[in-house]
């Protein structure tokens, strides 16, 4: 396999490159926003939900534990133990090489002309996926999103199998756009110091319970 690139942090970072064997794992098989300070929003139970934006300082790995330490932006550390019940995702820039068949491939942005798919953004996933679908924008027009497995790949075009969503689609590039593909992962080896970062949670006491770490 000749892959290109694909960044080994939380978001992008020049000079770190990824060459594991997570690649082989990736072939065979969320979400960065940005928040200068954390911000309340309500659960759906009533409590508040909390943003926390800061870098990893540290990757502490005692056999399969990994704890980060983490400056917050608005100041102050924070220690966070990565356990199953914490959702992680971790994103990265990959390339159309890492698009193989069985891949689990989605995309937010693709639209619909003369009855045929086109797109450009895709995000590869490995690890925990979105589940297939292939439903149109709630807000209307001809954007779609979707995702599948991938069944077969060309220079032109992507096919993906939506099973109970919607059976087999080809999906057409588009012409002359560069193509864009972000990789999703959920393995927490790929998080590394210096990695710019988002906890979602909740205050308990004077205590911060993360929920989502991205």
């Amino acid at each position: 396999m000749n892959a290109r690139v694909l960044s080994a942090s939380v978001s992008d970072r020049p000079g770190r490159v990824f060459h594991k064997a997570m690649l082989a794992t990736l072939l065979a098989s969320l979400l960065c926003p940005s928040g200068a300070k954390a911000q309340g929003a309500k659960g759906k139970k009533g409590s508040d939900s909390e943003k926390v934006a800061g870098t990893v300082t540290e990757v502490e790995k005692k056999g399969k534990a990994v704890t980060l330490s983490i400056d917050k932006e608005e100041g102050g550390k924070l220690d966070v133990l990565i356990t199953p019940r914490l959702k992680l995702v971790v994103t990265g820039k990959g390339d159309v090489s890492l698009i193989q068949p069985k891949a689990v491939l989605s995309s937010e942005k693709i639209v619909k002309s003369n009855n045929e798919y086109f797109g450009h953004e895709f995000t590869l996933h490995h690890g925990a996926a979105p589940p297939s679908s292939v439903r149109r924008d709630p807000g209307g027009g001809d954007w779609y999103h979707v995702c599948g497995h991938v069944v077969a790949i060309s220079d032109k075009s992507v096919t993906l199998n939506f099973g109970a969503a919607g059976g087999t689609q080809k999906l057409a590039f588009e012409d002359g756009a560069e193509l864009e593909v972000t990789v999703s992962s959920s393995d927490p080896d790929l998080v590394v110091e210096g990695s710019k970062v988002e906890l979602e949670g909740t205050t308990r006491g004077t205590k911060f319970i993360p929920s989502k770490v991205t």
